[in-house]
């Protein structure tokens, strides 16, 4: 099975300790959690360019370097450019949010309030990372 290369950072270590749980518990390999964005900076920076991931999910509120200049970060760089970057956020209407999409964010989701709802998340972004997500109620062919 493919996996994907994905990157989860979030400064909540109760969140990381959950996400990786699941990752383990449902066989998503090939994933790494940092706690904060300089980590994400210089793991980046230390992978050849055939090693960077397709998808990289960040908490919007962290201290120091935030999800929001992450994006930036992220997307200002050409070597980054290509890496689908999600914001996961306890407040997905805000304004931060829409400059995090304009600024080139593929999306957002507000952070599951249940095990249920995380093992959905991280499904869905596995198969988006992998290309092989189906949106519910929609077929691909």
């Amino acid at each position: 099975m493919q996996r994907a290369r994905i990157l989860f950072v979030d400064d909540d270590p109760d969140d990381r300790e959950l996400i990786e749980r699941l990752l383990r518990e449902e066989g998503l390999g090939d994933y790494r959690i940092l706690s904060g964005g300089r980590d994400l900076l210089q793991h980046l920076h230390a992978l050849p360019d055939t090693g960077l991931p397709e998808v990289v999910v960040l908490d919007l509120n962290m201290p120091a370097i935030g999800g929001r200049e992450l994006v930036h970060v992220l997307k200002d760089f050409e070597r980054y450019q290509s890496i689908i970057v999600f914001l996961l956020t306890t407040a997905p209407r805000g304004p931060e949010v829409a400059e995090c999409i304009r600024s080139g964010a593929a999306g957002y989701y507000g952070k599951p309030g249940n095990v249920a709802a995380w093992r959905e998340l991280l499904h869905e972004l596995y198969g988006i990372a992998t290309d092989s997500w189906v949106e519910p109620g929609s077929e691909r062919g």
